[in-house]
C-alpha cells in the first residue's frame, strides 16, 4: 500500500473511502479525498431525517478545504 497525500492507494488502483473507510475502485474525489461510488449515492438520496443523516455529516467533517501557501 502507497500514501499519497493522505489517501491510501492499493497497487490495484484501490482508494480508501472517507466514508466507509473500505477500500473500493469506483468513486469521487473531492479535493485529496475519495468518496466510493456507493457512499456517494447514499449520500445524495439521505433525508435530513434519516436516522443515517448525521452519520453521514460526521464522516464528512474530516474533508477540510485545501489551503493556498
Amino acid at each position: 500500500m502507497i500514501v499519497i497525500d493522505n489517501v491510501k492507494l492499493l497497487n490495484q488502483g484501490q482508494k480508501h473511502c472517507v466514508i466507509c473507510e473500505q477500500e473500493k475502485s469506483e468513486g469521487i474525489h473531492l479535493f485529496e479525498y475519495f468518496i466510493c461510488e456507493k457512499c456517494e449515492r447514499q449520500i445524495v438520496i439521505t433525508e435530513p431525517n434519516d436516522v443515517y443523516y448525521h452519520y453521514y455529516l460526521k464522516k464528512m467533517k474530516k474533508i477540510k478545504l485545501p489551503t493556498i501557501n
